[in-house]
């Protein structure tokens, strides 16, 4: 079982690794991802799990916060 985590952000060069070291410091294992770029809209589907099991409710929205620490936005 997975849990899945969405994102429909600007594109902009190195999304999807800061999304993956986003993902790595939550202690998630992105197991899948669908990626599309439409535009400049970043549209991605990662599916996760924390440590081989399905991921709690608190690990999935830890990212968050850290995703948008990460790309600078409020």
């Amino acid at each position: 079982f997975f849990s899945v985590y969405s994102t429909d952000i600007n594109s902009i060069i190195g999304l999807l690794a800061t999304l993956a070291e986003v993902f790595a410091g939550a202690g998630l294992d992105v197991t899948t991802v669908r990626a599309a770029t439409t535009g400049e809209l970043a549209v991605d589907v990662f599916y996760v799990r924390n440590d081989g099991s399905l991921a709690d409710s608190a690990a999935i929205s830890a990212p968050d916060r850290r995703l948008r620490d990460a790309l600078g936005r409020d």
